[in-house]
C-alpha cells in the first residue's frame, strides 16, 4: 500500500490545487463538482488506499443548490467520521460566499 502524508479531497476548491508541488508526499484526489455524497462514494478507496496522515477535505458548498444545510451537514458529518476512523487527522476548509451562491449565505 502507499502512504501519503496528505490527501486532498473534495470539490473543484481542491481539485485545481497543484498540492504537491507545496506539500510533498500529498495526492489530490478532489474533482470538480463533487458533493459530500460524492466523496463519501470515494473515500474509503481512497482512504485505503493511500493511508493519510491527514486529509484536507473540502465539500458541502455544492451539496447547497440541491439540499437543506442540515442534510449537508449530516453528509458532510459521515465524511468526517469515516477520515477519524480511518486514524487520519480531518483539516476541513469552509466554504465560502461566491457569486453564484449568493442567495444561500447570510
Amino acid at each position: 500500500d502507499l502512504s501519503v502524508d496528505t490527501m486532498f479531497i473534495g470539490d473543484s476548491d481542491i481539485a485545481r490545487w497543484d498540492s504537491d508541488i507545496v506539500f510533498s508526499n500529498s495526492v489530490n484526489v478532489g474533482v470538480g463538482g463533487y458533493t459530500c455524497d460524492d466523496v463519501n462514494d470515494i473515500i474509503d478507496d481512497n482512504l485505503q488506499t493511500y493511508n493519510p496522515k491527514s486529509v484536507v477535505i473540502v465539500c458541502g458548498e455544492n451539496n447547497l443548490f440541491t439540499e437543506s444545510a442540515s442534510a449537508t451537514f449530516s453528509n458532510f458529518k459521515v465524511v468526517i467520521g469515516k477520515i477519524i476512523a480511518s486514524g487520519a487527522q480531518a483539516i476541513y476548509l469552509g466554504t465560502k460566499p461566491e457569486p453564484s451562491t449568493k442567495s444561500i449565505h447570510s
